[in-house]
């Protein structure tokens, strides 16, 4: 069941415009930390109040997160899974599954944080979050998203195709999937722009992935990227985690800047 603190978070969070007028700003900043005021009073009376909070973020984050980034990732991962259907062959190597999914990570992540893809910048900035915590959860909860959409890709392809191991099928996507989730993020941060972060995204994939069926015709610039997909789950999480966590701090800094000049 939904607080009614919550709905008021909602509505306040939706209210809220970036607007040059400095009186306005500040009515709509009152009105952001009353509702998180009174959230955060409910969130407290919750055993146990780490974990609740925590939920809070969550929540309000799968909420503020745009629609068409869930829909866009589950179409991109859909239509690897037909393609893979209708295209593999017992022993042909790579499917498209694991070629495609990480797509659907690299430009969903590529797109949750910038001004015009997160238009209510100030609630980033008057949250009583911590900003990475609230920045996380997005990027959690995004990655979660398309990891289980891609689980369930790969269940059904290895029931209609027997030809299809599940196990096989799953190793092929993980590994890269960790990793272009984090720099796709990495890349929202540091274009700040959705549409420039998301071209980065696809161009991020696409050299990784030209990187990996070049094979020993390999082109000389791609010399110094990995391959991700012959990359085991140990050096993408290690990867990855690198390069959420220079995300996350570039924005905190990018917000603290915000914070000054306001």
């Amino acid at each position: 069941m939904i607080d009614p603190a919550e709905d008021r978070l909602r509505a306040a969070v939706q209210a809220v415009q970036i607007v040059p007028d400095v009186a306005a700003r500040q009515a709509a900043r009152a009105v952001l930390m009353a509702a998180f005021d009174a959230q955060w009073a409910v969130v407290r009376r919750a055993p146990p109040p780490r974990l609740a909070w925590a939920w809070a973020i969550v929540r309000l984050q799968a909420r503020l997160v745009h629609s068409a980034i869930w829909l866009g990732s589950a179409l991109i991962i859909a239509l690897g899974a037909l393609v893979t259907l209708a295209f593999t062959t017992p022993g042909g190597g790579l499917v498209p599954l694991a070629l495609i999914a990480p797509l659907a990570a690299a430009l969903g992540s590529a797109l949750l944080y910038g001004e015009d893809a997160d238009p209510p910048q100030e609630l980033l900035l008057a949250a009583p979050a911590p900003r990475a915590a609230v920045l996380l959860a997005r990027l959690v909860l995004l990655f979660g998203f398309n990891l289980a959409a891609a689980l369930a890709a790969s269940i059904v392809l290895a029931l209609l195709n027997p030809a299809l191991a599940l196990w096989p099928l799953i190793a092929g996507w993980l590994a890269p999937m960790t990793v272009l989730a984090a720099l796709g993020f990495l890349s929202s941060v540091i274009c700040n722009d959705s549409g420039m972060s998301a071209l980065a995204g696809f161009i991020i994939w696409g050299g990784l992935v030209l990187r990996h069926v070049s094979g020993e015709s390999l082109p000389p610039f791609l010399d110094w990227l990995p391959d991700l997909w012959r990359m085991g789950l140990l050096g993408a999480l290690v990867t990855g985690g690198l390069a959420a966590a220079a995300g996350i701090w570039l924005s905190s800094r990018d917000m603290r800047w915000a914070q000054e000049a306001a």
